[in-house]
């Protein structure tokens, strides 16, 4: 564990502040809705205060309900729920509590509305606006923030709810250390909709009115880094190097940056898809010196006992049970690594013990498509902790006539079903199949058995390359000169 003294020295000069209103330290939030009835929603705001400051934030909020051309625009008052949410992501002595004196936190408040929607209108905005928000590095002056979610009441279903974003899992990051920042939001209905995509979006001070980028940045590149930004617009992973400290007080004020990311849900309508929500998210990115701790790593992912692709996605087919392995690893020698719950209710892996801890984490998956799962890890460096983040991505496919009982299928079997040295597939039906194709369980072809020209009736090959290959489950697939006729699974033992 390390502890920077000159930085731990600074950050608390800038954080003993007195007298601070949460009216001028509103620093981001996020705007989103979910369905709870036909053309009935509760609006969401999550706004993010800075947690030293004094007094509370307010009781209510105004959000604005817009159909451009249908009906007249509608001011909806929010209300403050009973339980905020303290943003900590220094070590754990830091404790969990706002508070001055105190480093910097956020202290995250939600707002909640009911509204409805006229059934004329197909399209609507949902807004909200605060000019008290406090300066950021990389925007001009102290503009308003301005957030946006879109709402389609034409999609299919009429049950559509915007994306949900996973909580922040850290607002600090280490000068010339790479960085990664997941942007990953979940379908808040399961199911509603086909697909999500992802955008760094120009930060707003009203309605298509951009905010002026400063000191070299843009919105798609929010952050000065000396090597090139990178967002992922499939996962949401957003990834760059800080090369720009200012070691001069106030630390935060000058060292925090504005990122903006919107989640966009898709759904198919008359065969083509179309965009039906969105959820904006703002939040504050500080860039400190924390030398010399280093970011832990996440190491040799791998799906099913295969390496994960350079692309961080791989196939597999529907319904089959994965599982998801990697190691951690961290420089600094004295460090603990810890496996971080990415929330949301999403799968946790198992872990093992030690400094260096590994992850597990089984999955079946029913649902066709791509589907995201967030690898995050922390280190115990104080005050502020290392993160490390690994966006898997599982390309789910239809497993069309994989057999469960393959001993019932009677015109393509495997026996003996499991193995241990051979295996021997029979096919008793068929006189077009040309070849047996053998994969694993990530849609990888591995192998190819040529099948004798026969006519009508029974034929018998053994997988000759059995023993080249690991024990685990496989898919064999009897295939004529143009489809797949028949598919089964089999078990290699070890």
């Amino acid at each position: 564990m390390k502890k920077n003294t000159t930085f731990l020295f600074l950050l608390l000069s800038v954080c003993l502040l007195s007298n601070k209103s949460f009216a001028t330290h509103f620093l981001g939030g996020e705007i989103g809705y979910t369905c709870i009835a036909p053309g009935t929603y509760v609006a969401e705001y999550k706004a993010y205060f800075d947690c030293n400051a004094s007094g509370g934030p307010p009781q209510t909020w105004q959000l604005n309900l817009k159909s451009a051309g249908c009906v007249p625009d509608q001011v909806i008052t929010a209300s403050k729920g009973s339980t905020d949410k303290v943003i900590q992501t220094y070590c754990p002595s830091y404790g969990n509590t706002c508070g001055v004196p105190s480093l910097y936190k956020l202290l995250e408040t939600t707002y909640t509305a009911t509204f409805t929607v006229a059934a004329q209108c197909t399209e609507y905005y949902l807004s909200v606006q605060d000019c008290s928000i406090g300066p950021m590095v990389n925007l001009d002056g102290f503009p308003c923030l301005y957030l946006e979610t879109y709402l389609n009441t034409a999609a299919p279903g009429n049950n559509i709810s915007s994306p949900a974003f996973l909580g922040l899992t850290t607002l600090h990051y280490t000068v010339n250390s790479p960085v990664t920042i997941p942007n990953m939001a979940i379908d808040r209905y399961p199911g509603g909709l086909d697909s999500l995509g992802y955008a760094l979006t120009s930060a707003l001070e009203n309605a298509n009115t951009p905010i002026t980028y400063t000191n070299g940045t843009s919105f798609s590149n929010p952050i000065l880094s000396s090597a090139p930004i990178t967002f992922h617009p499939a996962s949401g992973l957003l990834s760059f190097t800080p090369n720009v400290f200012n070691n001069v007080p106030p630390i935060f004020s000058n060292n925090v940056y504005a990122m903006v990311v919107e989640a966009s849900g898709y759904k198919k309508i008359n065969g083509v898809m179309t965009k039906v929500t969105s959820a904006q998210r703002r939040y504050p990115v500080a860039i400190l010196d924390t030398a010399p701790n280093q970011n832990p790593e996440i190491t040799n992912i791998t799906i099913n006992g295969q390496p994960l692709p350079v692309s961080g996605i791989v196939d597999a087919f529907s319904g089959d049970n994965l599982t998801i392995q990697f190691a951690t690893a961290d420089a600094n020698t004295a460090d603990t690594v810890s496996i971080y719950d990415p929330g949301s209710n999403l799968p946790v892996p198992t872990t093992t013990g030690g400094k260096n801890p590994t992850g597990t984490l089984n999955l079946n998956l029913t649902n066709e498509g791509l589907h995201w799962y967030p690898i995050i890890v922390k280190d115990n460096a104080c005050p502020v902790r290392g993160v490390a983040t690994q966006m898997v991505g599982l390309n789910m496919q239809k497993a069309l006539g994989i057999a469960k009982d393959v001993s019932a299928n009677t015109g393509f079997t495997a026996f003996p079903n499991p193995f241990s040295n051979a295996i021997n597939f029979r096919i008793s039906q068929p006189a077009t199949a040309r070849v047996i194709a053998i994969f694993n369980l990530l849609g990888q072809q591995i192998d190819a058995i040529p099948l004798k020209t026969v006519g009508s009736g029974e034929q018998k090959v053994q997988w000759q390359n059995a023993n080249k290959y690991a024990a685990g489950t496989y898919v064999a697939r009897l295939i004529s000169e143009d489809k797949t006729i028949q598919t089964l699974k089999f078990t290699k033992l070890q």
